[in-house]
């Protein structure tokens, strides 16, 4: 006996249910596009969402309609967890995130050699003056606005040339070292709890805040680093230095008016006075010994590194990765300079097809009880290609879908570690 859709005859449970269906695949939008804001799905945030909108299928307020609908989606997510591209637009946007993810790889490779260091950085940026170039030649060309390139350009070419200064005032301590930094340059260094260098950014002395001045020099730029409480003292580790000072704040006679961290001296140049207190001579410099210079560049089971749009992830001990979006360093109790961000290519090469699982942090999608309605759909499968088999009388037939398991994100990386191999040989020196 035929049946019909009669839901219409009640106005509650329509409007229910299309308000229902709006807001819930809304969320599912919100969610995947929260996800790929690094340009890119891993197969984890496939699985995410798949296990999502299969939760979705089965509310027992949904047409057939608005199933087919969720089932297309759910299908489209099957098929891009296989294949799947990133286009990037040449823009301002990507030339900032290029220039930052080469300051990366050079903090992780060439720290403990201050010359190298600069050469790299001023390349870097050498390069994204060209980048912007062609780009406002090719915007006037086409007569279209090109006034944010050109101020942008201005920008980086003020920086390219502080650079270039920074880098020849390198050069002239090395050739005649003082023990006294004769540069209006300084080296910003964040580093972890090991004291490993996680981040070198040269700037203006005193440009930068959040940063504690030190008595030690970094190829003869003064070094100011990411200070931390021990012991109730501000203490900074770099190479075979460790800088410490009273956890209080001085005047800044730079900007009157305003405080600055106390200036952390070199425990090396310390002397104890008696009572727990210790001296050391006023205007006293310490080098830092490039060799002893450490940089993290792995990432050991159990810890965290931080991607390129600030997803976290978390080394696992199969050699794949967890995924955490919607958290922070603080939501997860740990230090923000132990979690060290890695450059874009090991990110996409090495970590986020080898991304297992994806933990979100925001609250999950409720689903709301429809009116009138108890029985929920069936859990929607994903399902494989159809096979066809011939009977006797040579009709074919098509069985019912097979369900399969989802391919291991281990073999999905083990097709990756190929192509990345010469990546890491350069990364690690292998």
């Amino acid at each position: 006996m035929a049946t019909f859709d009669v839901s219409f005859l009640n106005p509650k449970l329509q409007k229910s249910s299309s308000q229902d269906y709006g807001f819930l695949t809304d969320q599912l939008t919100i969610k995947e596009n929260s996800l790929a804001s690094d340009g890119k799905l891993s197969p984890g945030d496939y699985d995410l969402l798949i296990a999502e909108g299969q939760k979705l299928y089965a509310h027992p307020g949904f047409t057939p309609e608005q199933r087919s609908n969720l089932a297309v989606k759910i299908s489209t997510w099957q098929k891009s967890k296989k294949v799947s591209s990133l286009n990037d637009s040449q823009d301002i946007t990507r030339l900032n995130n290029e220039v930052k993810d080469d300051g990366i790889k050079n903090s992780m490779l060439l720290a403990s050699n201050p010359s190298a260091f600069m050469k790299a950085t001023i390349a870097s940026t050498k390069a994204k003056l060209n980048s912007l170039a062609e780009s406002i030649n090719r915007l006037q060309d086409a007569g279209d606005d090109a006034s944010a390139h050109l101020l942008e350009y201005e920008n980086t070419l003020n920086t390219y040339s502080d650079l270039m200064q920074a880098s020849e005032d390198i050069t002239n301590y090395q050739s005649a070292p003082s023990g006294k930094p004769t540069s209006a340059f300084a080296a910003y260094v964040t580093t972890n709890s090991k004291g490993e260098v996680t981040g070198i950014n040269i700037e203006k002395a005193g440009s930068k805040t959040g940063y504690a001045e030190t008595n030690g020099l970094y190829g003869g730029l003064p070094i100011y680093g990411n200070a931390k409480i021990l012991n109730g003292k501000q203490t900074f580790k770099f190479g075979d230095q460790t800088f410490s000072a009273a956890n209080i704040l001085v005047p800044d006679p730079q900007n009157p008016g305003s405080f600055k961290n106390n200036k952390l001296v070199s425990e090396s140049s310390q002397s104890a006075i008696g009572s727990g207190r210790t001296k050391a001579t006023a205007g006293q410099y310490i080098d830092i010994t490039p060799t002893t210079i450490r940089s993290q560049s792995v990432i050991p089971s159990g810890t965290y590194a931080m991607g390129s749009k600030g997803f976290i992830y978390q080394a696992k001990e199969d050699g794949s990765y967890k995924k955490l979006v919607n958290m922070t360093p603080q939501s997860l109790g740990i230090d923000p300079n132990d979690i060290p961000a890695i450059p874009k290519d090991y990110e996409n090469n090495l970590i986020i097809p080898r991304v297992s699982e994806t933990v979100d942090g925001s609250n999950p999608i409720n689903i709301p009880a429809p009116m009138g309605m108890s029985t929920p759909a069936a859990p929607l499968q994903p399902t494989t290609t159809e096979q066809t088999t011939t009977t006797s009388g040579g009709r074919p037939n098509t069985p019912s879908p097979t369900v399969r398991a989802p391919s291991s994100s281990m073999g999905i990386a083990d097709k990756v570690m190929g192509a990345a191999k010469s990546f890491l040989g350069g990364l690690f020196g292998k």
